[in-house]
């Protein structure tokens, strides 16, 4: 009898032990990759990216968050070309990478100012930062002069950095990783002779001076 008694009391904690590690094995999600798992429910908003976190059905909801990198392609040319320090203008295509920051918080912030599926949508990332990342990008090209940007982009790069990192900006939980300059050339004569805008035509009249000394300096060059 009592033999009896400890087998079926054996059995029934077998049992409770089995569906119990199923349960916690169930309830375990693994988070892959550039992924974040925020959680909601009983114990509040939580989130975990590179490891794992428990959702109980019933008690926890959870959406999935791409965190990985983003970006935003600024391109000002012809009208909306950008005038350098010494006044001529140029047309300038941009890249910035950005990504959620990886820490709780910023996770956190993300979902609940976006939302999850939001936070990885193009049209939703440009609409918040397009405009700002194009601003800084005239303001810090009309710093340097044509050539100073022309001969090394690397500088200006480092100026639309600090430039955004001294901006008050509601970066709603993401953060800039890099700014790139993709194009940088000047704007043809036949545009700049084509507009009514003074700031174009003094562009012109400067385009016009420089190819005519370096017409000179050739000819004097080839004299000699």
């Amino acid at each position: 009898m009592l033999g009896q008694i400890l087998l079926i009391v054996g059995s029934l904690m077998f049992f409770i032990l089995f569906f119990g590690l199923l349960l916690v094995a169930r309830a375990h999600h693994k988070v892959k990759q550039g992924i974040a798992i925020v959680r909601t429910g009983v114990g509040g908003g939580k989130a975990a990216y590179n490891s794992g976190i428990f959702i109980i059905p019933v008690f926890h909801s959870f959406e999935e968050m791409d965190i990985s990198m983003k970006y935003i392609d600024v391109a000002c040319l012809g009208e909306e070309g950008i005038f350098t320090k010494d006044g001529f203008k140029a047309n300038v295509k941009a890249r910035f990478q950005i990504s959620v920051k990886h820490d709780f918080e910023s996770i956190i912030e993300t979902a609940q100012m976006l939302g999850c599926e939001q936070a990885s949508d193009q049209a939703t990332l440009d609409k918040l930062f397009k405009a700002i990342f194009q601003n800084a990008l005239t303001v810090c090209t009309e710093q340097f002069d044509f050539l100073a940007i022309d001969n090394d982009k690397t500088a200006l790069q480092e100026a639309i950095a600090n430039h955004l990192a001294k901006t008050d900006i509601n970066w709603v939980g993401f953060e800039l990783h890099q700014s790139t300059i993709e194009e940088f050339k000047q704007i043809s004569l036949a545009e700049l002779e084509k507009s009514e805008n003074i700031r174009d035509i003094r562009a012109y009249r400067r385009v016009r001076k420089s190819l005519m000394n370096r017409d000179k300096l050739s000819s004097k060059v080839f004299r000699n």
